[in-house]
């Protein structure tokens, strides 16, 4: 060996993986502003290092680097939250089933909504309540004249505008009227359940079938 030149030992394979993690370690580091990706390449250089401080025999300084990388993941993912990007806004499916019931039915008040008969006079009426922007309830439908097909006029033109704009129907199984009314509890139920209302009594829902509404 020539005088005045510096030996370098031979590296091991366990020594290069610790230089090969460290150096991983500040180059990510470096990188971290540039994205969040470089945040959690950092956590897995880390890793690797904690991995070789244990091989190495070095436990403080394997359990130090481990502690970072759990840092690291948890910097990763708040960053990841913050530039996750918001979901779409749904569309006011209500607003607009609402648009089209004002040119066939007359507000009334309080969510009520009068039927004119195109020979004159009235079907009746329904009182909704409006939960969501994709969601009415039905809270009362009733006729002036029960037995004369009334009730299904309405039902079935709110069944159709609930398909075209895609908006969720639902009841409670409530006979109105004077009594003796002109339909059972039961006979109610089987009534909403043939204009495509599922449920119990206590809660009737009606989906937009999707073959014919407008929303998708």
């Amino acid at each position: 060996m020539l005088q005045g030149t510096i030996a370098i030992p031979h590296l091991d394979r366990l020594t290069a993986f610790g230089l090969l993690a460290v150096s991983l370690m500040l180059l990510f580091y470096a990188l971290e502003e540039r994205s969040p990706s470089f945040v959690i390449a950092f956590a897995g250089s880390c890793l690797m290092a904690s991995l070789y401080g244990f091989l190495q025999g070095a436990w403080p300084f394997g359990l130090v680097e481990g502690v970072w990388s759990l840092v690291a993941i948890r910097r990763w993912h708040k960053l990841a939250m913050k530039t996750e990007p918001a979901p779409a806004q749904h569309q006011n499916n209500v607003h607009a089933f609402l648009g089209e019931l004002k040119t066939i039915a007359q507000p009334a008040g309080r969510g009520d909504y009068t039927f004119p008969k195109v020979e004159g006079g009235l079907h009746g009426s329904v009182q909704f309540i409006f939960d969501s922007p994709r969601t009415v309830t039905i809270h009362r439908l009733w006729t002036l004249q029960p037995g004369q097909g009334s009730g299904s006029q309405m039902l079935r033109t709110l069944c159709d505008l609930a398909d075209r704009h895609g908006v969720e129907l639902k009841l409670k199984v409530i006979p109105i009227g004077r009594k003796p009314y002109p339909m059972t509890r039961g006979q109610l139920f089987a009534w909403y359940q043939r204009h495509g209302f599922e449920g119990t009594r206590r809660k009737m829902i009606r989906t937009p079938r999707e073959a014919t509404h407008a929303g998708r």
